[in-house]
């Protein structure tokens, strides 16, 4: 029992992440085993209540993982034992996390210039999910 719980929490938020649809919750349901009927009620009930759980999981994430602290370094590569790597171009990023309850964590990333812009844009995107959300 404790295991199915577990599974269908895992599914649900997921979903949620994902903001799938009410007919594709419908669908995964259905493929997991669930009578049509059954998953068309679970499906709607999903549907009813998909913004009030996008917005809880929004507000426990941010509360949880809020950042504390940024540094950055931008720089170029001057050598290397590859000859492909010199003169490539990398952006070092120190992340400082609020953990809760007092803890933090540094996290510390290493990202080439197009991986940053598409970071800077993922994180635009959350951005805007947020104040969508607020």
């Amino acid at each position: 029992l404790k295991t199915t719980l577990r599974s269908v929490l895992i599914f649900f938020k997921g979903a949620a992440r994902k903001h799938l649809s009410k007919a594709l919750v419908q669908e995964d349901l259905v493929l997991f085993g669930l009578a049509h009927l059954q998953a068309a009620e679970v499906a709607k009930r999903w549907h009813m209540h998909l913004e009030s759980l996008s917005s809880s999981i929004a507000d426990h994430a941010l509360k949880v993982n809020k950042l504390v602290d940024i540094d950055w370094r931008f720089g170029v590569s001057s050598s290397s034992s590859e000859l492909q790597q010199v003169g490539r171009t990398y952006l070092q990023l120190r992340l400082q996390l609020d953990k809760g309850g007092g803890h933090t964590q540094t996290s510390c990333m290493e990202l080439t210039l197009p991986q940053f812009y598409e970071f800077l844009q993922e994180m635009e995107k959350a951005k805007a999910s947020m104040d969508f959300l607020s």
